[in-house]
C-alpha cells in the first residue's frame, strides 16, 4: 500500500496566477452545471418518479454556480469564508448529485458511518466542492462498474484539534507511486488529451489545507484508491 499526504506547495495556499484561478473556477462551474443538467434531463425524459426532488437538486447545483461566481475571491489571496455544516448531510447531497453518473456506469454508491451529528468548521458549499471532486474522480476510475464508498467518523488518534474524517474509496485500478507523487499538482491527469483538466484533486487539496485540514491518498496498483479528508470539527459552544 502506497500513501501520499501532500500539503500544496507554497507558504500561501491562495498564491495562484490569474490563469489558474480562471481554470479552477471554470472546472467547478462545469461540475455544478453538469450535475444540474443530469437531473433536469431525467425529468425531461420521464426517467424519474421524483420530479420535485430532481428539480430541487438541480436548483441547488445552480445556486452553487451563483455562489462560485460571486466568491471568485475565495481562490485569490483572501481568507476563506467562515461557516460550518453537518458533514453527513453534505455527503448525502453529494452522492445524490453523482447518482445518475454512478447508475450509468453501474457503480454502486453507499455511505457508512453516522447519519448526522458530525459538524465540521467548513461551509456546506465548500465541503460539497471537495467531496464532489473526490466522488467524480472515483467514478472516473471505474468506467466498467464497481463500488464507491464514503465513510464518516471522528478521528480516534489523540490530536490537539478534534477532526472529522471522510474517506472516499473506489474499486478501480489504483495508482502507482509515480502517479501519487504528482496527484495534487495542477493540470496533472492520467486521462490523456480526452480526459479532464487535472484540477479536481488539486482544488480539493487546496481547499482542505485552507480550512485547516488535510487530504491523504492511499492506493495500491490494481487495488483501488482511498482518499481521506480530515477536517476540523466544530467545538462545543
Amino acid at each position: 500500500m502506497v500513501s501520499e499526504n501532500r500539503d500544496v506547495p507554497g507558504s500561501d495556499p491562495f498564491e495562484m496566477d490569474l490563469r489558474l484561478v480562471a481554470a479552477c473556477l471554470g472546472h467547478e462551474l462545469r461540475n455544478a452545471l453538469t450535475g444540474a443538467k443530469g437531473f433536469l434531463e431525467r425529468v425531461q425524459k420521464g426517467s424519474t418518479q421524483d420530479v420535485t426532488g430532481s428539480i430541487d437538486i438541480a436548483l441547488l447545483e445552480l445556486e452553487r454556480c451563483v455562489r462560485l461566481s460571486e466568491n471568485l475571491v475565495r481562490l485569490q489571496p483572501t481568507p476563506p469564508a467562515e461557516g460550518q455544516c453537518d458533514a453527513a448531510l453534505v455527503v448525502r447531497e453529494c452522492i445524490e448529485t453523482v447518482g445518475p453518473q454512478a447508475r450509468r456506469q453501474q457503480v454502486a454508491a453507499r455511505i457508512t458511518g453516522p447519519e448526522s451529528g458530525l459538524q465540521v468548521a467548513v461551509p456546506d458549499d465548500v465541503l460539497k466542492q471537495m467531496l464532489f471532486n473526490l466522488a467524480r474522480n472515483a467514478l472516473e476510475a471505474m468506467p466498467g462498474g464497481g463500488e464507491l464508498t464514503v465513510n464518516l467518523c471522528e478521528e480516534i488518534a489523540p490530536v490537539a484539534t478534534k477532526r472529522v474524517v471522510i474517506t472516499v474509496s473506489d474499486t478501480g485500478c489504483g495508482l502507482d507511486a509515480s502517479t501519487l507523487r504528482c496527484l495534487f499538482e495542477p493540470s496533472f491527469t492520467t486521462k490523456g488529451a480526452v480526459g479532464g483538466a487535472g484540477l479536481g484533486l488539486y482544488i480539493a487539496s487546496r481547499l482542505a489545507v485552507s480550512y485547516g485540514g488535510t487530504l491523504e491518498t492511499l492506493s495500491a496498483d490494481r487495488q483501488g484508491a482511498v482518499f481521506a479528508l480530515r477536517l476540523p470539527a466544530c467545538t462545543e459552544g
